[in-house]
């Protein structure tokens, strides 16, 4: 009882120091008029903020709605109340007082700003907004406390957690927070913010959707709009945005962070699991704490449920006083259900008050109802965003060599055209950049372009395909047949290194029969082809935009001439295996006559990675490396999921253009691991008896362990066991 006296009279008191201050503010801005500095203006807003809350601060108080733990944490000497009270007391002594009598021969305007020369110096120098940056601190981390009611002070908690950080080594830490990362979005960010313009996305920055979120009046906002419109290079931002504004409120006793995590099409996965438990990795190694229960889920092992994570997530926010959480393209996780019941949980289950969450997504009906209920809509369609797209617009103008060789008029042109017909699509804006700048320097020409403008995506896709010349389509189609088959590989996280794909496609197109021997394909005919569609980052490619793959494997296409560039899944695995087949058979089977004893065979991943179980061959790639006791492609053609007891087709009689391949004529129709408990080996290598055993027993123990058989196929029987 006594500590809910001692808040409501620290309360009256700091009541009573900002009532003196809003008069004082009052007086100087109805004197001066428009000459009355804006700083007075923002200094009676906060102010007038401040003592709103705490009027509401001392209802709640009378009402006896307290616990003690929040009772303690109000009044304590070095709590918020406090430190508003020291602000309020050193603000309120910068304003002369003031003893204006009526009758004096000076008007009440000359007085005013006489005595407000003597206010002006401190002003100058900053002491008033150092004071209210102090006042707006200590004012977020009361209104935190009247809605969350955090029940442990931090260093109660950091005591409760010294006997699992006594027994757990930094080493041992480290294992448990890798264990639990299953998706590092990490990679996405930091190619996002590459991509980001100085300027954009500032206009969020200037709304009251982000004021009233960084403040936790507003608990969770959904950003949202349509494919091309900015939304993860928007996210990327804020992301950097509110990690400064995470640096400037934290104290010790108070500590906010910040964490963010990117869904990503490539990664093919429902990504609610993975997004708790990088939230709660990030947490655990920002508190440096990994909680007893999060231990417990390491040692017992498998894999932790969603009400498991959610448990420990609960756990690791209460070292925390604020936590905020910005979660890009929901609509890119496959499925999403699971996420969307999970962002729900989060923002309506007290246990996290302290969360504040921020998503972004396309409008699709099944987000946007369990968004509506939850969140603040933020629109991505608007005024601001526009400005946005124009700044972007200015400084590619400016900055392209190409085109700010045009005329300065017509450079305003293009501004106002793109700027004005984008929609809101900064994807859309950064391809009719591109392509414009493929246009001589010539005014009529430019007009005419601008005046055709492509309405949206598609049609600009469209457009960017029939360009391409037709003795490069099959160049073309293929370089994306590879991209989209590594990108379900997921086997590189900046797309394909440019000498791989470029080997890759060379190899599929011979394939088909065609000579195209006689073109120079390198990675600068790469880019001039498909311009815009791809990104080249540090000499690795990758689709440009999701809206790529997307457009490129949707069934529009294929009722249209461009056809011939879908990547549909059957299509691209008749290219792209067939190919990888050929090359995994001649790979597994390489000459070993010049390996030394105890040499290593190194195998490319890429190369051998993606062999899967394609039928219609004598032999699989499996039992190629089996016979020649491979055993680090045998490694990695499992890992990729080749079939441990698949035998290809024993009666058929086509091989691939290789000479070695007679030699593994007696391995027809048996089991990888019955050749490898054969005893017969191809090996033309002399002195490889050293190594034969050692490798015989590893590749033995590998097909085991993914469920090999021990069998001979015979004629009638099913090609697997």
């Amino acid at each position: 009882m006594a500590e809910a006296l001692g808040v409501v009279a620290s309360a009256i008191a700091v009541i009573q120091l900002s009532k003196e201050v809003i008069s004082a503010c009052q007086f100087y801005i109805e004197a001066l008029r428009s000459d009355a500095p804006t700083s007075l203006r923002t200094l009676l807003i906060e102010v007038s903020t401040l003592k709103s809350v705490l009027e509401n601060l001392e209802f709640i108080a009378k009402c006896e709605t307290f616990t003690p733990a929040l009772q303690n944490r109000l009044a304590a000497s070095d709590g918020p109340i406090e430190g508003c009270k020291a602000a309020m007391t050193a603000l309120e002594k910068l304003f002369p007082k003031q003893s204006l009598q009526s009758g004096q021969n000076a008007s009440k305007r000359q007085k005013v700003q006489a005595t407000f020369a003597t206010l002006a110096w401190p002003l100058k120098q900053g002491q008033v907004q150092d004071l209210l940056h102090q006042i707006s601190r200590h004012r977020d981390g009361i209104q935190l406390a009247l809605t969350t009611e955090v029940t442990k002070d931090i260093k109660d908690i950091k005591a409760a957690s010294e006997e699992i950080r006594s027994i757990l080594t930094e080493e041992q830490r480290y294992r448990v927070c890798s264990w639990l990362t299953t998706t590092d979005p990490s990679p996405i960010h930091n190619r996002s913010r590459r991509l980001y313009e100085d300027g954009t996305g500032s206009w969020m920055l200037r709304s009251q959707y982000w004021t009233d979120w960084l403040a936790s009046k507003a608990r969770c906002l959904w950003v949202h709009g349509i494919p091309g419109s900015g939304k993860t290079i928007l996210a990327s931002w804020l992301i950097e945005n509110v990690q400064g504004h995470c640096k400037r409120v934290s104290t010790e006793n108070t500590p906010y962070t910040s964490i963010y995590y990117y869904c990503y099409f490539g990664h093919h996965q429902d990504e609610a699991a993975p997004f708790l438990r990088w939230v709660i990795t990030q947490l655990s190694r920002q508190a440096d704490v990994v909680s007893t229960l999060i231990h417990d889920l390491f040692r017992r092992g498998g894999e932790p449920s969603i009400p498991e994570l959610l448990d420990a997530l609960e756990v690791i926010l209460k070292v925390f006083s604020c936590a905020y959480i910005v979660i890009d393209a929901v609509d890119e996780s496959d499925p999403r259900d699971e996420l969307l019941k999970v962002i729900h949980t989060l923002v309506t289950d007290q246990r996290f008050s302290n969360l504040q969450i921020l998503v972004t997504s396309r409008e699709y009906i099944d987000i946007e109802q369990v968004m509506v209920k939850v969140s603040v809509s933020v629109p991505m369609a608007n005024e601001l965003v526009e400005q946005d797209i124009r700044l972007h617009v200015q400084s590619v103008l400016r900055s392209n060599p190409k085109l700010r060789c045009w005329p300065d008029d017509l450079l305003i042109e293009v501004e106002d055209a793109v700027s004005t017909k984008s929609k809101g699509m900064f994807r859309w804006a950064v391809c009719q950049l591109h392509e414009l700048q493929r246009l001589k320097n010539d005014r009529e020409v430019i007009s005419r372009a601008l005046q055709r403008l492509s309405k949206d995506l598609d049609e600009t896709y469209d457009r960017i395909f029939l360009r391409i010349p037709q003795e490069d389509w099959e160049f073309v189609s293929h370089t994306f047949q590879w991209l989209w088959f590594y990108g379900e590989l997921n086997i590189l996280d900046y797309g394909i290194p440019c000498i791989i794909l470029l080997d890759a496609v060379k190899g599929s197109t011979f394939r088909t029969g065609n000579d195209n021997s006689h073109v120079l394909y390198n990675s600068e005919r790469l880019q001039e082809l498909c311009g815009c569609l791809i990104r080249c980052l540090e000499d690795s490619i990758s689709f440009a935009h999701y809206t790529v793959m997307e457009y490129l494997d949707s069934a529009r296409i294929c009722q249209t001439p461009l056809f011939v560039f879908s990547t549909g899944k059957t299509k691209v695995l008749a290219t792209c295996l067939d190919t990888l087949l050929l090359q995994a058979q001649i790979c597994a089977s390489q000459d070993l006559k010049y390996l030394g004893a105890g040499d290593c065979l190194h195998i490319d991943e890429p190369e051998v990675g993606a062999q899967p179980n394609l039928s219609g061959y004598p032999m699989t790639p499996l039992q190629i490396a089996v016979a020649v006791r491979n055993w680090e492609g045998v490694r990695l053609l499992l890992h990729y999921r080749a079939d441990p007891n698949y035998v290809g087709d024993p009666l058929d009689s086509t091989w691939p253009a290789n000479s070695l391949m007679a030699s593994f004529e007696r391995f027809r129709g048996m089991s990888p691991l019955r050749i490898c408990r054969g005893g017969e080996t191809l090996s033309f290598a002399d002195h490889f008896e050293g190594t034969l055993a050692s490798s015989t027993k590893t590749i033995q123990q590998l097909l085991l362990a993914y469920g090999g058989r021990d069998f001979q196929w015979e004629p009638g029987e099913p090609m697997t066991r």
